[in-house]
């Protein structure tokens, strides 16, 4: 079994809460490893291994789900991910979650402190952004973890999304609106992977 949806992105937008979220719906399948995230579609060292480890690692458990899918943050603006999706889940559908930009970019600067892996003030973090990603060697060439207003950028990656899946098999949630109406973007998600949107789900238990 492999998966047919993908929350695809972006970082620091609200994925891990509607991923936790959906995977307490009797109908929807994710797996119960939720960090380090897969990114299978976008990281090379992980790609090279193949479709079947992809499944192994994280499919095997699939039970009767109508929903099997499965979080990585990454794929909305990787440079390689959408062609590789393509190639192996056609008909894949897409949820990506966006955020203010600024916001976004700096809700990932924070977290990327907390993680030990930013040691700047957030304004120079930001002015040695493009030097910083572009000397990066070995898996941090993709891991590229300062990547603050890279990741912001959302349009052009977007663009290509929509070109390779069609607008149809794309769901664009607000995180915004997905901290403010939470029951409501849900009731939206789950219509869209074809499952009963009334179904009562558990929240994170630190989501207020």
């Amino acid at each position: 079994m492999l998966p047919n949806f993908l929350i695809a992105g972006g970082v620091a937008t609200g994925t891990s809460f509607l991923s936790s979220t959906l995977a307490s719906h009797p109908n929807i399948f994710l797996p119960k490893i939720h960090r380090p995230e897969p990114n299978f579609f976008h990281y090379s060292w992980k790609f090279s291994q193949g479709v079947e480890w992809y499944q192994r690692t994280l499919f095997q458990e699939v039970g009767e789900e109508k929903a099997v899918g499965e979080r990585s943050s990454l794929l909305l603006t990787s440079n390689v991910a959408a062609g590789r999706i393509k190639e192996y889940l056609p008909e894949i559908k897409l949820i990506f979650c966006l955020r203010n930009p600024i916001e976004r970019a700096w809700a990932n600067y924070r977290f990327t402190v907390l993680e030990g892996l930013e040691p700047l003030p957030f304004n120079e973090a930001l002015e040695q952004e493009s030097e910083r990603m572009s000397t990066a060697e070995g898996k941090w060439i993709e891991i590229q973890p300062h990547a603050y207003l890279t990741r912001s950028r959302y349009s052009t990656h977007i663009r290509e999304y929509i070109k390779l899946f069609q607008r149809e098999n794309i769901l664009f949630i607000k995180s915004e609106d997905l901290g403010k109406n939470p029951h409501q973007n849900l009731e939206r998600v789950c219509e869209f992977l074809g499952v009963n949107p009334k179904i009562k789900m558990s929240f994170p238990p630190n989501f207020s």
